[in-house]
């Protein structure tokens, strides 16, 4: 992600969850300038203080967001587009936003895919802390069949031997539509409607799981 933002020209952005950057990458000569415009490490986002804005809005609704130019609230801020997503730890709370900054974009489609690719980067990272909290349980990765995607390895609940639920990332959270404190410890036979014993047949494997007649599968 870093480096196709560097070839359009944008610096990249991490801020933690009180909207303060504690690491900016501007690798190009472009990004070099919006850096000395104050796209920069140290800087505040913080909703309440610059108004709306890529980092400071996603984190107060909690989703990804792309603040184009003029729709930003400050007047310094109006030169650029901010695309932002904020991150979560396995428990559900925000960690911070990754964001991509730049000058105006000359297509609509651009800052979409810009948006897509930073979504992405965002999921991975959350995986990789899951994957790392809940290292010595069980790992389902789970996806609505029939679109079985990269979204398995992100989709991720971790199983305790006993078959419980005791963790569900952010993406798994939302194929199930509840709330998180509703399936943990709970049995994953009865969330999935397949035994324990049926996922460890197919450990490390990708297969389609037959669950419960008339209910969701993955």
């Amino acid at each position: 992600m870093r480096e196709i933002a560097r070839d359009v020209g944008y610096c990249m952005l991490f801020a933690d969850a009180d909207g303060v950057v504690v690491r900016d990458f501007c690798d190009s000569e472009s990004a070099r300038t919006l850096r000395e415009n104050g796209l920069t490490a140290g800087t505040i986002w913080q909703e309440a203080v610059v108004g709306t804005n890529g980092i400071g809005t996603a984190l107060v609704e909690r989703r990804s967001i792309i603040v184009n130019c003029a729709d930003h609230f400050h007047h310094q801020l109006k030169p650029f587009i901010c695309i932002s997503t904020p991150m979560f730890d396995p428990d559900g709370a925000t960690i911070g936003v990754l964001d991509v900054s730049g000058g105006k974009v000359n297509h609509r489609s651009e800052a979409v895919l810009l948006h897509q690719m930073l979504e992405e980067s965002a999921a991975w990272i959350q995986a990789a802390l899951f994957r790392h909290r809940y290292r010595d349980h069980f790992l389902v990765g789970v996806s609505p069949a029939p679109d079985i995607d990269n979204r398995v390895f992100q989709s991720l609940v971790a199983v305790d031997d006993a078959g419980l639920v005791v963790g569900v990332s952010e993406i798994a959270l939302s194929l199930f539509g509840v709330p998180r404190k509703e399936l943990t410890r709970r049995p994953i036979s009865e969330l999935l409607g397949v035994t324990l014993r049926a996922l460890e047949s197919g450990r490390g494997r990708i297969q389609r799981l037959e669950g419960r007649p008339g209910g969701p599968q993955y």
